[in-house]
């Protein structure tokens, strides 16, 4: 269960970094960025892949 919290919260914060990029906000990009290497941890700790994240993004675990 932390897992799929993990990976949720971790491509959330993936989908804000692109948001941030487009928009050119250099501190969005960074806040966003240290929440998607936060969560990622987590998730890594619980035996997620970045397969996993890129699959929920993608919007096939949704």
């Amino acid at each position: 269960m932390i897992a799929r919290t993990a990976i949720a919260r971790a491509a959330q914060a993936l989908d804000a970094y692109d948001v941030a990029i487009e928009q050119g906000n250099r501190g969005g990009v960074e806040s966003a960025a240290a929440e998607a290497g936060l969560w990622w941890t987590i998730a890594e700790a619980q035996g997620a892949t970045t397969a996993d994240v890129r699959t929920y993004r993608t919007g096939c675990a949704r």
